[in-house]
């Protein structure tokens, strides 16, 4: 289940920046430009090769030695791009159509619909991590300077629900910027964590107080996640399993407004998703910014 969802997410992430992110250029398109784009993608392909063809272990090392160069590359091209002006929808299709043509777009593609390498990207936290990087340099969110409202976070929650349901495996959470978010719920003196997927997953996240460390559980839902199998047609549910004790909630990081909340969640987990009583071990990370 979870190859799927990753497949889905990095195929529309790939198409978006043609068709979506890149609306404001291209019949203007400079030559190098165009030259740049195509490198940036050639340099991003060869970054999950490696993710495909070597161990964990010296992939994150070839990664961690190649990763500053292309954000580099990506808020130069970034940059460059916002200068261009916007140009006509027709033009804008014409290029589109153009740049899926070229063989680096048609390798990037092939390589995305590998079912392995979303298998093993999915059976790794770290390798989740280094993929959902390696995606928003894709996107050039970070640095395009454009006027959208709120950008995407990629990775913004990943978890993995263990053997014995349904729903088993392991999940991507990306979500809008103001999609997840973390705030102090003074009305009931608790600190909350959101997070409103774009691939129909819920996440709530209750502290009694906004500190660092461990915060074993001691309430009802408080870590309760809805989500879907069939795009939004059913929702199934699962909440921590004992009002007090059986998890946690770990912040490594907590940052003031407007910076980085950030942390882990783990236990026992009650599974509405068979309509029995069943219990699953289940963990995750998240990381979301502070309102």
């Amino acid at each position: 289940m979870k190859m799927n969802l990753l497949n889905r997410e990095a195929l529309f992430l790939l198409i978006a920046l043609f068709i979506a992110n890149t609306n404001q250029v291209f019949s203007q398109l400079p030559a190098s430009v165009e030259k740049e784009i195509e490198q940036l993608y050639s340099d991003i392909f060869k970054a999950l090769e490696a993710i495909s063809t070597q161990s964990e272990a010296d992939a994150v090392k070839v990664l961690s030695e190649i990763k500053p160069e292309l954000e580099r590359k990506a808020a130069s091209l970034a940059a460059r791009l916002n200068e261009i002006g916007e140009i006509s929808e027709a033009d804008e299709e014409a290029w589109n159509r153009k740049m899926m043509e070229k063989p680096v777009f048609k390798d990037m593609m092939a390589l995305l619909s590998d079912q392995k390498l979303m298998a093993k990207i999915a059976s790794s936290q770290v390798l989740q991590q280094e993929y959902a990087e390696l995606m928003s340099v894709m996107d050039l969110e970070a640095d395009r300077g454009d006027d959208r409202s709120a950008q995407s976070v990629s990775g913004a929650c990943s978890f993995v629900i263990g053997p014995g349901s349904p729903l088993s495996g392991s999940y991507v959470v990306n979500a809008m910027e103001d999609q997840a978010y973390a705030y102090d719920d003074t009305e009931n003196d608790q600190f909350v964590i959101e997070i409103h997927g774009d691939n129909y997953i819920d996440i709530i996240l209750i502290i009694e107080k906004p500190v660092t460390g461990k915060h074993p559980f001691s309430m009802e839902m408080q870590v309760a996640i809805d989500l879907s199998t069939n795009d939004g047609e059913d929702y199934f549910g699962l909440d921590n399993h004992l009002e007090n004790s059986g998890g946690y909630i770990q912040i490594d990081r907590l940052d003031g407004i407007g910076g980085i909340v950030s942390g882990s969640f783990q236990g026992k987990f009650n599974d509405y998703s068979s309509g029995d009583d069943r219990v699953v071990d289940l963990e995750g990370r998240f990381s979301v910014k502070r309102e």
